[in-house]
């Protein structure tokens, strides 16, 4: 959800500076929910939930302020 004062994700620049990327979480290593960050009403949805004895294996999400090709931000996997 979005906290009081702190910029939306699709208003949040894809580069701190410094050569750091900002990175929006929309699925948690381990976890079996999807989220989709919906910008009409500023919060994040849940979209889908993965099948039983599945997850995802690391941190899912986009690189905000981005287009990709089919208009959607680019996708990112966060491996740490």
């Amino acid at each position: 959800m979005k906290t009081p004062g702190s910029p939306s994700p699709d208003r949040l620049p894809a580069w701190a500076g410094d050569g750091v990327l900002h990175a929006v979480i929309e699925a948690c290593r381990g976890s079996r929910n999807k989220l989709k960050y919906d910008p009409g009403r500023g919060v994040f949805v849940l979209h889908k939930v993965l099948p039983l004895g599945t997850s995802f294996p690391f941190d899912f999400g986009f690189v905000p302020s981005t287009h990709a090709a089919d208009g959607d931000p680019i996708d990112v996997l966060v491996l740490m």
